[in-house]
């Protein structure tokens, strides 16, 4: 029996016009996001841990921290499907380019 990980879920009327901005600007240049977070207590909360013992890196809490809101919110990660229907998963899924060095450069690429 396969379990099904995902919800699809009918598009929210009042997002329709939305979507055809959206399609106007398809090939427009555009970001994606920049978020600018102020890190000063997360920091002073993970050096307590480490004081106490516990080896945790910013990066990793970081992530769980990402991945906990995300899921508490599972719409943030939804996708369109078809016209009017959104797949919102039951998993998070994150990916963070971890940069190493090779060849005496830094480059990206995917830790496992």
């Amino acid at each position: 029996m396969k379990l099904i990980d995902y919800e699809v879920i009918d598009y929210p009327k009042s997002r329709l016009a939305t979507v055809d901005v959206g399609r106007f600007g398809r090939n427009k240049h555009y970001m994606f996001g920049l978020l600018e977070v102020d890190v000063t207590d997360a920091r002073r909360h993970l050096r307590k841990l480490r004081q106490q013992g516990r080896e945790i890196s910013f990066t990793a809490w970081m992530i769980k921290t990402i991945g906990d809101c995300v899921a508490r919110n599972r719409y943030a990660q939804a996708m369109r499907w078809k016209s009017r229907k959104l797949i919102a998963f039951y998993d998070v899924d994150i990916a963070i380019p971890i940069e190493r060095a090779i060849g005496g450069k830094g480059v990206p690429c995917r830790c496992s």
